[in-house]
């Protein structure tokens, strides 16, 4: 979805998640925001990962947050 620069990171990724009506999103590599209409029912796909940090994913790994409809 976008690539976003800063400390807030994980803010800047929700306020546009709201704005387009998901619930659902994902931080990836500390800077990448991810998300999706069908979100909810792909997240898991890859199944758990153990390289995320701080709350902002890692390589190929997101910190997945669920905001609510």
């Amino acid at each position: 979805m976008g690539t976003f620069r800063g400390d807030n990171i994980v803010r800047q990724c929700y306020l546009k998640v709201r704005e387009l009506e998901y619930f659902m999103f994902g931080i990836q590599a500390g800077i990448e925001c991810w998300t999706g209409e069908n979100g909810h029912l792909t997240y898991y796909k890859q199944g758990q990962s153990n390289i995320c940090a701080g709350g902002r994913g890692g390589p190929w790994a997101n910190d997945v947050y669920y905001i609510g409809k």
